[in-house]
Parts: structure tokens; sequence; C-alpha cells
């Protein structure tokens, strides 16, 4: 135990009053200077206080932590676990935000190019009809009753001269919406996972320097029971994680089912578009050996759905694959092929819808909804 400072006020001067009756029993010298005797009394009673407050200060080994310290680690282990929980949550909240976004910039930049499209389809059709045009068209009528019959075609085709750009400059800042939500939303993620990580690192530096300081069976103990409960919290938010993750998956997939599925013209399906990109590589498959374990986006991997797997393109993509002559489009929902060399790795089913057996060249062109 750490002793009481004032106690020392007692003893010093019963120490240096029975040192100096000592001095002056002894003393040969008739003036007052201090004997040799008596110097090296006063010494060893200063060596004997500065003893004594090092023992004070300074605590034994073997001797158990106070149990204040102990309680002040479990809270704040505590407080630690908890920040940790609900970082966890966030941020995975903050991922699939993210993941949401780059879906929706690829959506914004598909629908912007096809607006594109049509407007310079309008542009070319209205230089081609052109306002003179229409006009001879009418004023060749051989009476005004074939003049009535054409001045809706003619009309029509001076409708077209007139072309409105505010789509295309509509679906432009729709886009520019969706870039500053991408971004948002990737630095909320990449803040989130940086906050994780200097939590984690707090709570194994604070349990080190418990299992450090710890001299006794029960500090020891104690330490051990705090590192059990950090891995019960890692574990709790884990699992919490894991459900909230299956139950967005199987959403998203539920909402793919009906663009999923061979292809027998190759052609994109009613309710997608095309984002203009175009993949190509070896890809491989992965089936029963795999059955009803959870994918990268949360989803059961089921065999028989028409999925499919890369390694960084964003989950709720949509995949044309054409492996020779037959295609399917396949959702995007897991991560890999952890191959090199590999672009993807296609479900049970989507490898049976194009007959693709072993490792083959395939290519794929990248879907997302329309409207």
């Amino acid at each position: 135990m750490r002793r009481r400072a004032s106690g020392f006020a007692g003893v010093e001067p019963q120490v240096g009053s029975r040192f100096r009756a000592a001095s002056l029993k002894h003393s040969a010298a008739p003036d007052d200077t201090p004997s040799v005797g008596t110097l090296a009394a006063r010494k060893a009673a200063a060596c004997a206080l500065a003893l004594a407050a090092l023992v004070a200060i300074t605590p034994a080994a073997g001797v158990a932590a106070p149990e204040d310290s102990r309680e002040q680690m479990r809270a704040e282990l505590s407080r630690l676990l908890r920040q940790l929980s609900a970082v966890a949550g966030a941020a995975d909240q903050a991922s699939a935000r993210w993941m949401a976004a780059r879906i929706a910039e690829m959506e914004a930049r598909a629908a912007e190019e096809a607006a594109r499209a049509a407007f310079e389809d309008r542009v070319r059709h209205a230089y081609m009809a052109g306002p003179g045009r229409a006009i001879d068209f009418l004023l060749s009528a051989s009476d005004l009753h074939e003049f009535a019959a054409r001045l809706p075609y003619a009309t029509s085709s001076l409708t077209f001269g007139n072309v409105d750009a505010s789509e295309i400059a509509g679906k432009r800042r729709a886009l520019e919406d969706v870039l500053r939500e991408a971004g948002q939303a990737q630095r909320s993620f990449a803040s989130a996972e940086k906050q994780l990580a200097r939590l984690r690192a707090s709570i194994e530096r604070r349990l080190s320097k418990a299992e450090a300081s710890a001299h006794d069976a029960g500090a020891v103990e104690e330490v051990r029971l705090e590192r059990k409960r950090y891995a019960g919290t890692l574990d709790r938010v884990a699992g919490a994680t894991r459900s909230i993750r299956r139950k967005r998956g199987e959403a998203l997939y539920a909402a793919a089912v009906p663009y999923i599925g061979p292809r027998k013209d190759c052609s994109i399906p009613r309710g997608l578009r095309s984002t203009g990109d175009r993949i190509a590589g070896e890809a491989s498959w992965y089936g029963e050996e795999f059955r009803g374990q959870p994918t990268a986006s949360g989803a059961w991997y089921l065999p028989e759905r028409f999925t499919v797997a890369h390694r960084t393109l964003p989950f709720g993509l949509y995949l044309l694959i054409r492996f020779r002559d037959r295609c399917v489009v396949a959702f995007l929902n897991d991560r890999g092929p952890y191959v090199d060399g590999r672009i993807l790795d296609l479900s049970g089913g989507s490898a049976r819808a194009v007959g693709l057996t072993g490792v083959q060249q395939v290519s794929a062109t990248l879907l997302v909804r329309a409207g």
C-alpha cells in the first residue's frame, strides 16, 4: 500500500534529535563546528528518509493493482466497445450507401448518354426533313381536301425542326447530383472505416497496457475476461452486420429476378440499358460446394440463381454475358474470382445457361436499370 507522505513529519525530528543528543554527548570540539560523528549521523538520517520515500512511491512487485484502476479499465473498455458497435453499424450503412451511389452514377451516365443519342437523332431528322420540304409537301396538294390530309404530317416535320435540348440538360444536372452524392458516400465510408480501425487499435492498446501491469492472478484473469468480452462484441457486431446484409442482398436479388436469365437472341432485356462499357477475359464458375453460404453482398449463394461475381464492380449491376453464341443476363452480387487472369466467376445457373465448363474466354456488357 502507498504510505501517506505526512507520516514522515513525525519521523524526522525524532531521528534528528537522537543523533543530535549523541553528537553533543561525544563531541570533543569546544566550538560549534560539527564533529565527524555528527556529520555521519546526519548523512545516515538523510539516507534513511530518502529510502523510506522511495519505498512509499514505488509499488512492490507482485502487489495487485488497486481496485479503482481495474474499475477504470472496465469503464474505459466498456465505452470503447459501445463506440465500436455503433461505428461498425455506421460503416456498414456507409458501405451500402456508397455501393448504391455507384450504381446510381452508372445509371445516370447511361441515361445521359441515351438522352444525348436521342437528341442527336432528332437533330439529324430535323436537318433531313427541313421546314422547306414540309412546306413544298403542303403546297403540292391538288385541292383543299388533300391539303388538309397532308397537314398533320407536315406539322410533325416542322415540329422536328424545333429541337428541344432541355432533356439532355436535365440528365446532365441529374448526373451531377448523383456524382456529388457518390462523393459524399465514399468519404463517409472511408471516414467510418478509419474510425473503426482507430477504435480497434485503442482497445488493443488498452488491453496490452492492462496485461503489462497485471502482477497477480486476479489481475491477469480480469484482463482475460475483458479480452473475451471484446471478442464477444466483435462476434455480435459481425452477426448483426451479416443479418442486415443478408436482408439487403436478398431484396436486391428479388428486384433483379425479372431481368435475369438466358437470352436466346443476346438482346438487352426491356427495362435495362447498356452503360457503354464492355469487358472480356477468362471466366470460371462455382457450384454446389458453396450452396447456402453468404455472398459478399449478403444474399445466399444458390447455384441455380443467375448471378455472377467480380472483384470490384458494384453490387446491383447486370451483366449480359456472352460465351460463343449463347448469352445470359446475370446479377452481380458476389466477389471473385481470386485467380490472376480471370475476370468473372459465374454461378452454376449462369454457367449452364451459356454452356460454360471449366475456364473459358467470355465477354460481358455492363447493364443498369433504365428509367
